[in-house]
């Protein structure tokens, strides 16, 4: 990328990414602290570790299951609760000190995974530095189905401090991708058109389909890092194209606007 950027200030547009797995490593770092976790199940005293995935899938199942698509359905803290109040028949105070804990080591191991995915990938320098250069004439906006907390907490573990940025969670707007009045709520911030903005994101229905429900042009990233090709298009109306990566993601959306 040669890093030079239009200056957007006669026709307003809106540059949408997706966070989870179209940037962050989200995948590999929470398998990374389910592989962690047991280990601190047992030291808490609450059992084997070999009890701990069983139980925690069954409880992220029942959680999902009870909130459908309500943005708290993704709180590992509610699938911990569950977890200790089962195995202990309710809950006490000192059960709270538990589940808090295993919420905040949750949290530990996953901005431990993402800084060490950081420094080992050079990959992640030129992409950040493209973001930066890009927020100079235009801001980037990232669109996730989750709470505002854990975002948060990962974008301060991985994003560089300098890069300033917008976000909008599925907590705060209400909804999840990819119903329509999430991207509503999202070019409104934005105050772009559709016609004029861009989504990038990894899943198909959530932000693929989501966005072109409103027109907005749509790439659809399939791997994080890798070649970069020219993505190819997919649909004419709504514009849909499909990249390889992240990097050619943004380099085809450079040229697109120039």
């Amino acid at each position: 990328m040669d890093g030079k950027c239009p200056d957007f200030k006669l026709n307003p547009m809106a540059l949408f990414l997706d966070l989870d797995n179209t940037i962050l490593p989200s995948k590999e770092a929470y398998e990374h602290c389910l592989s962690h976790l047991p280990s601190v199940w047992r030291d808490l005293g609450l059992g084997e570790e070999s009890s701990f995935l069983p139980l925690y899938e069954e409880a992220r199942k029942n959680v999902k299951q009870r909130l459908g698509k309500h943005s708290s359905n993704r709180l590992r803290l509610l699938c911990f609760k569950e977890m200790v109040s089962y195995i202990k028949g309710g809950i006490s105070s000192r059960d709270n000190e538990s589940i808090l804990h295993l919420e905040s080591k949750y949290y530990e191991f996953f901005s431990d995974y993402l800084q060490r995915e950081k420094s080992s990938n050079t990959a992640w320098e030129e992409l950040f530095s493209f973001l930066i250069r890009w927020t100079e004439k235009e801001p980037v906006f990232f669109l996730t189905n989750e709470t505002l907390r854990t975002q948060l907490i990962k974008t301060k573990s991985f994003f560089p401090e300098r890069f300033r940025f917008h976000l909008l969670t599925s907590e705060e707007a209400g909804v999840e991708k990819p119903k329509q009045e999430y991207f509503e709520l999202g070019l409104s911030l934005a105050n772009a058109k559709a016609e004029n903005s861009f989504m990038i994101g990894d899943s198909w229905k959530d932000d693929i389909e989501g966005a072109s429900r409103l027109n907005i042009v749509s790439v659809f990233q399939k791997q994080r890092f890798g070649e970069k090709a020219a993505p190819k298009l997919l649909t004419k109306e709504p514009p849909v194209y499909e990249s390889e990566n992240i990097l050619s993601s943004l380099e085809f959306v450079l040229n697109y606007v120039r």
